[in-house]
């Protein structure tokens, strides 16, 4: 469904549609890359995903209209039994009062492998906040931070935080503001986990 204007009658619909589908996989994926969804919307969304038969692990929001108060409609699904393992947040409108909001909602969530939250406008504070509540989560293989201003000062202790995560092997700091120190440090921090394969 991704690429297309369903907007909020469209979430209305799909809401209404997918408590009544019996998922029998367990890596069922739903894709609304970039078709109008709205802070709005999400509720809908996330009512019809936490019924017992819509098993939805990979979910694509990506290139929407979403804040910090569609983020903050995510956490019924994103808590402490949450099934979802990947999510794509990316080009969205989240700043880092949205990235403040994720931040609060990801804790104490072990199922995510894999977050792109990349092209928020997100600050240092905001990249910060996320790192720092990833840390506790031993699944987290992936995190897409790029086309953030995450600047060099934050960049270490970012990289400290991410450098716990003995799963993390994918991290995407491109266009983040960072100068040829700032990477290097980065870098450095985090091959300290020893499971790093990309930065």
């Amino acid at each position: 469904m991704s690429m297309n204007a369903i907007g909020s009658e469209g979430a209305s619909g799909l809401g209404a549609f997918l408590p009544m589908q019996r998922i029998r996989t367990g890596a069922s994926f739903l894709s609304l890359r970039g078709s109008r969804v709205s802070d709005s919307d999400v509720q809908t969304l996330t009512q019809a995903m936490q019924g017992d038969h819509c098993r939805v692990s990979q979910l694509d929001l990506s290139q929407n209209e979403l804040s910090s108060a569609g983020v903050e409609k995510l956490r019924s699904v994103l808590g402490h039994d949450s099934i979802i393992e990947r999510l794509w947040l990316g080009g969205n409108k989240l700043h880092d009062t949205g990235a403040t909001r994720l931040a609060e909602v990801l804790q104490g969530n072990e199922s995510l492998v894999a977050l792109d939250v990349s092209s928020n406008q997100l600050g240092p504070d905001g990249c910060l906040r996320i790192a720092h509540a990833l840390m506790y989560n031993p699944m987290l293989r992936e995190l897409d931070l790029s086309d953030n201003q995450l600047g060099d000062e934050a960049s270490g202790e970012i990289s400290r935080y991410l450098g716990r995560l003995r799963n993390l092997q994918v991290v995407n700091v491109a266009s983040c503001g960072l100068s040829a120190a700032g990477v290097l440090g980065f870098m450095a921090a985090l091959q300290e986990n020893g499971t790093l394969v990309r930065c």
